[in-house]
């Protein structure tokens, strides 16, 4: 085997080794360091299969008409809790890209960067929102 085919080859061996989060921040920082440009960004999103999708699809329909078997409705249940899951992450990983300042140095989201930056948002809003009384010499505060 040749030596870059046998580098790639024992790469990924090691990489099926991780966990699957593991696997995801690695992929980003792999697609991170080989973007075209520096502004261009790389998310990767989750996402259910098309045979799994249709069939989510196929449930829930059954769901809206009321002709969903108790067997069917624990798969739908699951299927729903399983794209929640994929919807969070892919949240996060966004969120990972817009705002790498809320993740520490091993890519964990820190709640406490989290609220503080949610907090400051607010604040901002709020402040934004709440109308100012002009007087001949300005604002009123």
């Amino acid at each position: 085997m040749a030596q870059p085919a046998k580098l790639v080859h024992e790469a990924l061996t090691a990489f099926e080794k991780l966990s699957l989060s593991t696997r995801r921040r690695l992929a980003e920082r792999l697609l991170e360091r080989s973007r075209p440009s520096a502004r261009t960004v790389l998310v990767a999103f989750e996402q259910f299969d098309p045979a799994t999708e249709a069939r989510l699809q196929y449930l829930m329909d059954r769901s809206n008409e009321g002709t969903l078997g108790r067997a069917e409705r624990r798969e739908l249940d699951s299927l729903v809790l399983e794209h929640q899951h994929m919807m969070l992450a892919n949240s996060e990983a966004l969120l990972r890209v817009s705002r790498p300042d809320l993740f520490d140095t091993q890519g964990h989201l820190v709640p406490a960067r989290l609220d503080k930056a949610v907090r400051e948002k607010a604040s901002r809003l709020r402040s934004r929102r709440s109308p100012q009384r002009l007087t001949k010499s300005g604002p009123v505060k």
